[in-house]
């Protein structure tokens, strides 16, 4: 692996000025916390509701994921993926609830405009505060975690 040269680090400057450029752009049009928080009235309220929940979501939980897939038809792929899921509650890396891991096998169908993911996970590994001591957890999880995730290119 590479170190950073100087173009790497000119590129990270020029991010962060045009950041900061733009922040104060848009400073221009809010009237204070309260409208930043609200989009200015203008969000409908179930992205502004997704947008909440998901922000608190990924502030509590750390989850991490890897896998492989090998194309066997034209757009069709199949694979092997793990991921795990952490959870520390009142944002607080020293209050730890649960970890757990996952394991499975995924298929995967795309097209130009969109695409599908299949995947069966099972639950492989689970340590949790005051959980049985077989080396599975299900405080808030499942054994078994089935998924199907469609996404659109635009």
């Amino acid at each position: 692996m590479s170190t950073a040269n100087r173009t790497d680090y000119l590129v990270i400057v020029l991010y962060a000025l045009l950041m900061v450029r733009v922040g104060f752009y848009v400073l221009r049009f809010n009237r204070g916390a309260a409208e930043y928080f609200r989009g200015g009235s203008r969000i409908p309220w179930l992205v502004a509701g997704l947008s909440c929940f998901m922000s608190g979501f990924s502030a509590w939980t750390f989850t991490g994921a890897a896998g492989v897939a090998y194309r066997f038809a034209p757009n069709w792929y199949a694979g092997v993926e793990i991921h795990t899921r952490s959870e520390y509650p009142l944002f607080d890396l020293d209050n730890f609830e649960h970890r757990v891991f996952y394991a499975g096998p995924s298929l995967h169908y795309s097209q130009k405009n969109w695409w599908a993911t299949l995947t069966w996970n099972y639950q492989v590994y689970g340590k949790g505060v005051d959980e049985p001591a077989d080396g599975q957890t299900f405080a808030e999880e499942t054994r078994q975690l089935f998924r199907l995730k469609v996404g659109f290119n635009f």
